[in-house]
């Protein structure tokens, strides 16, 4: 397949495929796809398309694409589309391991007036400093299917998800958000939520809306009692899969008799559960023998007794057992 400019003075040409049904009949009858321009500046890199059709500007910002930018910097990927951002529809940006020293990402209005035709957005592991939209910039999140967002340091999302009317999933992951964002329950496209260890949330607002058109709600490692009632009513008709739990604090399957606890994973661990000051005063606390590991019986003492210390982690109507009920038990 070939591309001819017939303009005398031709613009310099850019191309992308948001139509996955029409590159794959394309890919389906064609062995290839080229662009032939060579009246304009288009390089090699710019030429090439990633495996769903995507071309170099959308690979940049594509988890399976392309790994020959994988050392390539989020600020440079971001430079590097430019005027190009309207056209991205996939936003997805994924590490290994979280580096608080690394690029931060901002998603304002100014982000979202340029990424305007964005559908999904998937970020993990990358630090998210603000995630907002005003209002009256609704319509740049009108395309929006799949947010994901996990382990980004993110306290808050500052915007009402009412307007994004296309979104069918929602997740929410190792965040510490201490309330959940205005209306992200009740998008009336929305059909399955996750919410996976948001320690700090210790409640849904009981006058929370829930999407008629629900049908999964996953709350894992949560600390929430109670969940609205609403959710009964709002979601009767098609919710089918309702999944709930608590925290396992260490998990059964934890550590050996023989293994301890550095500080570090101890931190990676609770980070979305506790703050840096509560973080560093329980490990001192039940680091008894203040070697700087927490052995296996200094952590089966913490399991059994941290709730004792953090009150938003436990019903406050709970009773704190001592050892003297015990034995009058």
């Amino acid at each position: 397949m070939g591309i001819t400019e017939f303009e005398q003075k031709p613009l310099l040409f850019y191309t992308c495929y948001s139509d996955q049904d029409l590159f794959a009949v394309l890919k389906t009858n064609l062995t290839s796809i080229e662009i032939d321009s060579s009246s304009s500046s288009i390089t090699f890199e710019q030429s090439q398309f990633g495996k769903y059709g995507e071309c170099s500007y959308c690979c940049l910002v594509r988890s399976e694409e392309r790994t020959d930018h994988s050392d390539v910097s989020i600020q440079k990927r971001l430079e590097l589309i430019g005027d190009y951002a309207p056209c991205i529809f996939y936003f997805e940006l994924s590490k290994q391991e979280k580096s608080v020293n690394k690029y931060h990402l901002i998603f304002n209005d100014e982000f979202f007036l340029k990424f305007n035709g964005i559908e999904i957005i998937d970020i993990t592991n990358v630090t998210i400093d603000r995630f907002e939209l005003n209002r009256q910039n609704r319509n740049c999140l009108k395309n929006l299917v799949y947010l994901s967002l996990e382990n980004n340091y993110l306290s808050m999302i500052d915007m009402d998800f009412q307007y994004l009317n296309q979104l069918i999933y929602l997740k929410l992951a190792r965040n510490p958000f201490e309330s959940l964002p205005l209306n992200c329950l009740s998008g009336k496209s929305l059909q399955t939520v996750e919410l996976f260890e948001l320690g700090r949330l210790m409640d849904i607002d009981p006058n929370a809306r829930f999407s008629s058109e629900l049908k999964s709600l996953t709350i894992k490692e949560s600390i929430l009692t109670t969940l609205p009632q609403t959710l009964g009513t709002d979601a009767k008709t098609k919710l089918t899969q309702l999944t709930l739990n608590g925290v396992a604090w260490w998990g059964v399957d934890g550590i050996s008799v023989n293994e301890v606890v550095k500080y570090d994973s101890f931190e990676k661990k609770f980070l979305p559960f506790l703050d840096s000051q509560e973080l560093t005063n329980i490990y001192r606390m039940y680091d008894e023998d203040a070697n700087g590991v927490l052995s296996f019986s200094e952590i089966n003492l913490m399991n059994a007794h941290i709730y004792r210390y953090i009150p938003r982690l436990r019903p406050t109507n709970a009773k704190i057992v001592r050892s003297f009920d015990l034995y009058c038990l």
